[in-house]
């Protein structure tokens, strides 16, 4: 059986109608092989309570990677109040558009958060500083993330001040940067960082 709207999610399997259990919680489906999302584990997440479901199936599975694409989610509590916020090593946040920035300060719970990645939502007025304070981010991708020059120069002097080596930052498609980071985007450099700009 095939669902298809603007993502395509193929079921491969079923359960018999007799079995004692006919309903199956994602993380079931998933752990069994039977629910993939475009050839991969990919969480899609149609709303709030969605989110919560897949918490449970983050933990159940041992996933470290999770993906948010769709306007829905207007919260991320149904995650940092779970186990999943010790478990999420990468996680995206695309297309979020009514996802408020406030929000993102709740991204501080994912304590072993190596990978965000933002594409395509104004995140320009998400704490930044706090986030990168806090967490030990060595990918960062802000692609079209209606960033403007302070907040770009912030994050790079932010990055520079946190000392880790060999990541990545994208911020193409923003506001660019200016000299005011300049020193910070030597450095960091210098440390092994790649860093795509506009």
């Amino acid at each position: 059986m095939q669902i298809e709207t603007d993502y395509i999610c193929t079921i491969t399997g079923f359960k018999k109608k007799e079995d004692e259990k006919v309903k199956y919680s994602t993380g079931e489906l998933l752990q069994a092989g039977l629910l993939t999302f475009n050839s991969g584990r990919v969480f899609f997440q149609e709303n709030n309570q969605t989110l919560k479901s897949y918490a449970k199936a983050i933990v159940d599975l041992n996933a470290d990677t999770l993906s948010l694409l769709n306007a829905g989610i207007t919260s991320l509590n149904n995650l940092v109040n779970s186990e999943a916020q010790e478990i999420v090593t990468n996680l995206t946040i695309n297309n979020c558009d009514v996802l408020p920035n406030s929000e993102f300060a709740k991204l501080i719970n994912f304590v072993n958060l190596t990978t965000l990645v933002c594409r395509n939502t104004p995140r320009d007025k998400a704490d930044w500083r706090t986030i990168i304070q806090a967490l030990n981010l060595i990918n960062i991708d802000l692609l079209l993330s209606g960033l403007t020059q302070e907040t770009a120069d912030l994050i790079c002097i932010e990055l520079d001040n946190r000392g880790n080596v060999n990541g990545s930052l994208e911020l193409s498609k923003n506001n660019g940067v200016s000299n005011a980071s300049q020193a910070a985007r030597n450095n960091l450099i210098a440390k092994g960082w790649t860093i795509l700009t506009d």
